[in-house]
């Protein structure tokens, strides 16, 4: 009997059905999600606080069921994320189902992928994605909609549009790009002009991420091209810029597509829309 191994996609899934409910019963339960100790006495959880040594903000012990949160780390987006994520470890390990699924999965990595599915649960927990679907349905599909959104949920600009790329009903990419500097990446020559004699900044794609329909993937770390609408959205500033760009694939593939990229905090992010925004009227991806 052949036995047919889960993929990624359906553990994320899974991993998302389980915030929800892990958000639903704090909910129930009438604690507000910055009360760390109470949700996490809820969950029978240990929480402690104590300087972590590897530079993380966070971190769970498996064995003793206890989040050790770092107290250095001061900003209240980064620690509530934190905290998510080392909440949905716990999660996970007290899910047998989960579990098991794991361990079937068809996956190159059990630590990479219990990782991933830890910041996919903490994006849940944060923002619902039915309820971020609605706001872009009201809104729009695009980065202009970033700063609201960080705004409602408190969260970071890199976990929302992140959020909003992964769990996006239409085919799109997004990349989030930051400047460097030629100075700093003598050791990736690929990120840089060859003929730079001077030290210029450099935008450098961060974080890549394909919508769950996208069909291919886009590579990080590459540079992007200095003709590129992602580089004319980052001098513009901070207002959303719009028009027919190409997917930056680092095979060269020319895809030519709708295009809005917006600088905030530093960074550009940039949505590509493979096929239309869901409008109003269609049924949610994610139910």
């Amino acid at each position: 009997m052949v036995i047919e191994r889960v993929g990624e996609r359906a553990l994320i899934r899974q991993a998302r059905a389980l915030a929800r409910r892990t958000r639903r019963e704090i909910g129930e339960a009438g604690l507000r999600p910055d009360d760390f100790q109470g949700i996490a006495r809820q969950f029978g959880i240990t929480l402690r606080w104590g300087q972590l040594t590897d530079g993380r903000p966070g971190g769970y012990v498996k064995d003793a069921r206890t989040i050790v949160l770092d107290p250095r780390a001061t900003l209240s987006e980064r620690l509530h994320f934190t905290f998510g994520h080392e909440l949905m470890h716990d999660r996970i390990e007290q899910d047998d189902d989960l579990l098991s699924l794991l361990a079937d999965a068809y996956i190159r990595s059990d630590h990479a992928t219990m990782e991933r599915l830890c910041n996919v649960g903490a994006a849940e927990l944060l923002m619902p994605s039915d309820d971020v679907q609605d706001m872009v349905r009201a809104h729009g599909f695009s980065t202009e909609i970033i700063p609201a959104l960080c705004h409602r949920y408190h969260a970071s600009s890199l976990a929302v549009a992140i959020h909003m790329a992964a769990t996006a009903a239409h085919q799109c990419y997004l990349v989030i790009a930051g400047p460097r500097d030629v100075r700093q990446e003598e050791t990736s020559p690929m990120l840089i002009e060859v003929n730079a004699t001077q030290a210029q900044p450099r935008l450098v794609m961060l974080y890549t991420v394909a919508s769950p329909s996208a069909t291919y993937a886009i590579k990080r770390g590459q540079a992007v091209p200095a003709d590129h609408l992602i580089y004319a959205a980052w001098r513009r500033g901070d207002e959303t810029i719009r028009g027919q760009a190409t997917i930056p694939f680092s095979s060269g593939k020319r895809w030519v597509v709708p295009c809005d990229a917006l600088y905030f905090r530093g960074n550009v992010f940039a949505f590509f829309h493979a096929s239309d925004p869901v409008s109003a009227g269609q049924m949610r991806l994610f139910e």
